[in-house]
């Protein structure tokens, strides 16, 4: 997933359920961070802390079927389109 000013672009919008590799790359000017939340109620799935520009961070983490709401959590960037939808199957 390539983050930037102001979007999320995933390599693709729906995966397998389970064991899924996130590869969080910024390629924006600023710090993005990434929070994974279910669309329905429920816990965070999981979160990447600020990652400044040309770095990259992976983590797996374990997805349950469903839809997710990915998006960058610092002031303002979410409302500027900063998100992205993530179908779980």
């Amino acid at each position: 997933m390539i983050a930037k000013e102001y979007s999320l672009t995933l390599s693709r919008p729906t995966v397998p359920a389970g064991e899924v590799i996130f590869d969080f790359v910024n390629r924006g000017q600023d710090p993005h961070n990434l929070h994974v939340d279910p669309a329905a109620e429920g816990p965070e799935a999981g979160a990447f802390s600020n990652t400044p520009s040309e770095h990259h961070q992976d983590q797996t983490i374990v997805m349950r079927a469903g839809s997710y709401t990915l998006f960058c959590s610092l002031p303002g960037h979410q409302a500027k389109g900063m998100n992205a939808a993530l179908v779980v199957q």
